[in-house]
């Protein structure tokens, strides 16, 4: 396994980071269809085995329950890991979503329900999930501030954060990580990458898969659920599930897993060593259910794409559609 550091933190984590979200699901827990406990907490502790050491959940993967799942699986080893997880977006059942309220007492509540779901003492990193413009950043940074001074938090960071947010945030505390999406289809946030390194600031990259489509499993017979978020069509406001730009950008998986048998590699590996091939990356978040998945995805550690291989990998992606 490979290692970085998250910024100016200390915090060794990882270049592979567990992803709890696929365990959580959404506010009704069947976000990405049904999940076996069992068989997550095994593929939680298969990723321990793998040399693993960076777990990102939230109160919002399934309403405390990916927290939960997690805490029990962490076991004894809670101490060997870093833990990451988020606060500022409570689910509504009046509204039927989830609101945004990065508010000092919601942040301040939200952090000791993570703790109570996580069955520990203390969080590793603590994220704002997505940026609350209802909540002074000045209020929203002196909860996460004084969270670390108590010590139940470690570290503190951000999530979906704009570069103004990000800088304003800065003045009031020093931030050890921004999360954001990131993948061969969604490059909308690499121009930032070398803004957040000379800031001190690690990344953590979600969706590396670009949400199950780099996987490699799909076919154009594909369908998602009703209740699989993916049924929408977009994935963060980008249409690449929609009907005809699903059907093209499966073409271009098709020429991406080409170029990664060249490399006894599956697509996903490939995807995954194309977001971790930039140094301010710290950690590709992997979502995985099963142990198999985490087994896959650990096999990508130490791969280095040439640039033969990145040059093939772009023209792959000239056929893409609905992409950023």
């Amino acid at each position: 396994m490979e290692y970085r550091t998250f910024g100016n933190s200390g915090l060794k984590v990882s270049t592979i980071g567990f992803g709890t979200w696929p365990i959580g699901g959404t506010a009704t827990a069947d976000g990405y269809g049904g999940v076996d406990d069992d068989e997550a907490i095994a593929a939680i502790r298969r990723g321990i085995e793998l040399g693993i050491t960076c777990y990102d959940t939230a109160p919002a993967y399934g309403l405390g329950r990916a927290e939960t799942i997690l805490g029990k699986a962490l076991g004894a080893d809670r101490r060997n890991v870093v833990v990451v997880t988020k606060c500022g977006i409570p689910w509504s059942e009046a509204e039927n979503k989830f609101l945004r309220n990065s508010s000092y007492d919601h942040i301040m509540q939200s952090a000791e329900e993570s703790l109570r779901c996580l069955g520990t003492d203390y969080i590793d990193v603590l994220l704002i999930h997505w940026p609350d413009v209802g909540t002074p950043i000045a209020e929203t940074m002196r909860s996460l501030e004084d969270l670390k001074s108590s010590g139940k938090v470690r570290h503190i960071g951000v999530s979906n954060f704009s570069t103004a947010q990000i800088e304003e945030s800065l003045t009031y505390t020093q931030l050890a990580v921004q999360q954001i999406g990131y993948n061969l289809f969604d490059r909308r946030r690499e121009a930032e990458l070398t803004w957040l390194r000379e800031r001190n600031v690690g990344v953590m990259a979600y969706g590396p898969l670009a949400h199950g489509l780099l996987a490699g499993a799909f076919t154009p017979e594909t369908t998602f659920g009703e209740k699989d978020w993916r049924a929408s069509g977009k994935a963060f406001g980008l249409p690449i599930f929609e009907a005809a730009n699903f059907q093209k950008n499966l073409a271009v998986v098709e020429q991406l897993k080409v170029i990664a048998r060249t490399h006894d590699k599956t697509v996903a590996q490939l995807a995954l060593a194309w977001v971790l091939r930039r140094p301010e990356v710290t950690v590709g978040l992997i979502g995985a259910r099963k142990p198999s998945e985490i087994e896959a995805s650990a096999q990508t550690a130490g791969w280095t794409l040439d640039e033969p291989t990145l040059a093939r990998i772009g023209d792959a992606m000239q056929g893409a559609a609905g992409n950023g």
